[in-house]
């Protein structure tokens, strides 16, 4: 289910989910809030390379173990995931834009901030 919010030149997409999260249950009507054409620029925790959808880097941000997964940016023309506990209101600085292929995907039942 996904819901389409259009802001200026930028395009919001709700991404309901049903990947399990850690064993906690999401309270939020959406898991994920993703915006195309933007990133984190910042050294992600993790790359994941070889990646072949934005759902499958959500689902990995999702199933991270090693550290509490806030975003994921995802590169489709490298297949390239890359996560992160920071987030774009966590780092403000390193949120920007890029190419409009580009997915960033905000975790929104990882814990707060």
């Amino acid at each position: 289910m996904r819901n389409a919010v259009i802001c200026g030149k930028c395009c919001y997409n709700n991404t309901c989910s049903n990947f399990p999260i850690s064993g906690r249950v999401c309270r939020k009507q959406w898991t994920f809030t993703r915006v195309s054409g933007f990133e984190l620029s910042s050294e992600g925790n993790e790359e994941i390379p070889g990646v072949r959808s934005a759902a499958e880097c959500r689902n990995l941000c999702l199933g991270s173990s090693f550290f509490e997964c806030r975003s994921a940016t995802y590169y489709p023309a490298s297949g390239l995931c890359k996560l992160s506990e920071e987030t774009r209101r966590s780092a403000p600085q390193d949120y920007r834009p890029a190419g409009r292929t580009v997915q960033y995907m905000e975790n929104e039942c990882s814990d707060s901030e």
